[in-house]
């Protein structure tokens, strides 16, 4: 009997263990502390604080926004063609501080069509590597003297 009685108790204890213990989250337990948000909305609390975007680029890539990098919002218009050059070819836009970019490929008519892109403010498209990199890791007058490679 004391040997039942034992065994009830150590039952009765692993199943009180197993009720009080944290549960995971979505399971009835409490989320773990610290690693969400606050329930608090800030939409329309007052908070909102305005942000100048050349002051937050300064802070955020070395240099000056606008003298050592372009800060283009969108593609500008330039005097690139792709008239003489490969099909498939990704070419630097010196025109725009190399913040553009354009891919020449085969149109209906045989031609070439332009595609153009902008590299993110800060970095410049790298003629050696075909890549946006970052503005002091390419000297964009070299661009053209590479568009043979």
């Amino acid at each position: 009997m004391k040997s039942f009685q034992s065994i009830s108790l150590i039952i009765a204890s692993v199943l009180l263990s197993l009720s009080v213990a944290d549960k995971p989250p979505g399971f009835g337990g409490s989320p773990p502390l610290g690693q969400y948000a606050s329930s608090q909305s800030s939409y329309g609390s007052g908070f909102e604080q305005e942000v100048d975007p050349l002051a937050a680029l300064a802070d955020a890539i070395p240099g000056v926004p606008g003298e050592d990098y372009p800060i283009y919002s969108e593609v500008p218009e330039t005097s690139f063609v792709c008239d003489g050059q490969i099909e498939g070819g990704y070419y630097a836009d010196p025109e725009a501080e190399c913040q553009a970019f354009h891919i020449c490929s085969a149109d209906a008519s045989g031609g070439l069509a332009k595609y153009s892109f902008l590299c993110p403010n800060g970095t410049l498209f790298n003629q050696e590597y075909f890549i946006c990199d970052w503005w002091f890791n390419f000297d964009c007058a070299q661009a053209e003297e590479l568009y043979s490679r």
